[in-house]
C-alpha cells in the first residue's frame, strides 16, 4: 500500500510479504567445484516507511522492518 498526503508533501508505504525458495544449491566451502543441495530458505516480514517534506529542502524519512528469516538445511 502506498499513499500521498498533505498536498503530496508526504507519503507512507506499507508492505507485508512471504518469500519461500526451495531446492537451493550452494557451492561446497571445502571444494568450490562441487555444488550441493542445501534445502530451502524463507522469509516473512513487514516493512513500513513515511516521508514528509517539513520545509522546502528538508525532508524527514522514517522506516522500519520486522523480519523473520529461516534456512532449512538438508543433510545427507
Amino acid at each position: 500500500m502506498k499513499q500521498a498526503f498533505w498536498g503530496n508533501r508526504g507519503e507512507w508505504t506499507f508492505a507485508a510479504y512471504e518469500i519461500r525458495k526451495k531446492n537451493l544449491l550452494s557451492r561446497d566451502p571445502v571444494n568450490p567445484t562441487i555444488t550441493q543441495q542445501v534445502g530451502e530458505q524463507s522469509s516473512r516480514g513487514l516493512e513500513a516507511s513515511a516521508s514528509v517534506e517539513v520545509v522546502r529542502g528538508l525532508r524527514l524519512d522514517v522506516n522500519g522492518t520486522v523480519l523473520r528469516a529461516l534456512q532449512l538445511v538438508v543433510s545427507e
